[in-house]
């Protein structure tokens, strides 16, 4: 049965790439940035850090934990690429394994809580007037650019990955039903689950952090990266519930211009300079034969180490230069008074 259906896929990739030129192409890649880790990870830096630290920080925590996912389904399922199976149908080279597809993954939950969170909070001018432009319509403007938003830039995506030749069909449909139901169990369980968790101690609370993360990766077969921001992003957030309070990213226009070059620096710093011990403890232990892989487990802790500086020491930084402000009240990220 599933043979059948990676060779419908594979026909059905051939087809769009009948119509394939040099300027599809470059449009598609460029659709696919739209879901490239890179893109997300600067997009969630840049809200965490000068708009909204608690929708930033909300953000950053559902496309982690769905990346994570789909790297320890991948690593489980271990399925090749159609270009591997067929190479007439190869157009770009992509590293890994193909079901589910993580750019569609990847768009299906970020988009709907992009739109949620960030574009949801608030409403266009002609609605809040009541002006007929917007307000007068069954559907107003402002909600359909929400919708197109959160469901036809994933939907986009995944075609994209269609016709680059790096995903089946059925990697972009199971990418997108698990990115959609991740979005929507954010948007549904987050504030009563973050209001549960905020009453638990710091210890338990670091406990369930980790047998989450640790349950991840157990299946990543050694991609450890995803879980170690994740954990990072967790404990740096509870470590300032332990300072009894949050940080705001709200501000002057020149304190959160000045946020983003001085925690990029801060973050890069530390980062390469953790990549450097850690290549050097590596060749330290070349001979040693270790009994578990030093090289993920080093992976692990770098960007885990990453992920707090991000959500706590920059903050912190901001926060004693006077470039940011920390908020008396203890709320959780779903703004729930704890």
């Amino acid at each position: 049965m599933m043979e059948s259906i990676y060779l419908w896929g594979l026909e059905v990739i051939g087809f769009f790439q009948r119509f394939q030129s040099p300027a599809l192409t470059f449009l598609m890649q460029l659709v696919s940035f739209f879901s490239d880790p890179a893109f997300y990870f600067g997009l969630v830096l840049l809200l965490y850090w000068c708009f909204d630290s608690h929708a930033g920080f909300r953000l950053g925590v559902a496309i982690i934990f769905s990346g994570a996912l789909n790297t320890a389904i991948k690593e489980t399922l271990r399925i090749p690429r159609p270009f591997v199976r067929d190479p007439s149908v190869f157009i770009i080279e992509e590293s890994g394994f193909s079901t589910p597809s993580g750019h569609s993954q990847g768009a299906a939950t970020f988009y709907p809580l992009f739109a949620h969170l960030v574009m949801g909070v608030r409403h266009c001018r002609k609605c809040l007037h009541g002006k007929k432009g917007c307000n007068g319509k069954k559907i107003p403007l402002c909600v359909v650019g929400k919708l197109l938003v959160a469901v036809a830039i994933p939907l986009l995506i995944g075609f994209s990955r269609i016709y680059l030749g790096v995903h089946y069909p059925s990697d972009v449909l199971l990418g997108l039903s698990l990115g959609f139901l991740t979005a929507l169990a954010f948007v549904l369980f987050w504030q009563p689950l973050a209001a549960v968790v905020g009453r638990w101690q710091p210890s338990l609370q670091l406990l369930a952090a980790a047998v989450l993360v640790v349950a991840l990766n157990h299946f990543s077969r050694g991609q450890s990266a995803l879980g170690g921001v994740l954990l990072g992003f967790l404990v740096g957030r509870i470590f300032w519930s332990r300072r009894g309070g949050y940080w705001s990213a709200q501000g002057t226009l020149v304190q959160r211009l000045l946020r983003l070059p001085l925690g990029a620096v801060v973050v890069a710093t530390v980062f390469y300079v953790t990549v450097w011990l850690a290549a050097l403890l590596i060749e330290v232990a070349a001979g040693l034969s270790p009994t578990m892989n030093l090289a993920s487990l080093l992976d692990f802790a770098r960007f885990a180490i990453a992920g707090f500086l991000v959500v706590y020491l920059c903050p912190a930084v901001f926060v004693r230069l006077g470039l940011a402000m920390a908020e008396p009240a203890a709320t959780d990220d779903a703004g729930v008074q704890q």
